[in-house]
């Protein structure tokens, strides 16, 4: 399921992104970093994140999609991520950081 979520929020329209978010896809991408023993699951809900909150930018401040990371604690779970043994998980972990302080 995480791979076809990946291709929508990689790929789909800004009404698709919509759609997921008002979903839980963001609650279930959350869910998906605290899978520690398998980094490529982490990695691809790390980029669906990505896309969604560029996503966000479009509307006006704030980013909703930011916000309801925000309130799931996700900001603080992608922070742990950066100490992750897998060097592919810690770096796109650190840039997903550093996107949203740019948000």
């Amino acid at each position: 399921m995480i791979w076809a979520l990946s291709n929508v929020t990689a790929h789909g329209s800004p009404e698709q992104i919509h759609f997921l978010t008002e979903n839980q896809v963001i609650e279930i991408m959350v869910q998906q970093l605290d899978l520690k023993d398998d980094p490529k699951i982490i990695v691809v809900a790390l980029e669906c994140l990505e896309y969604i909150f560029k996503q966000g930018q479009t509307f006006s401040d704030p980013n909703p999609y930011l916000q309801k990371l925000e309130a799931l604690s996700g900001i603080e779970k992608i922070e742990e991520l950066q100490s992750h043994k897998s060097t592919n998980v810690y770096k796109t972990a650190q840039y997903l950081l550093s996107l949203l302080r740019d948000i």
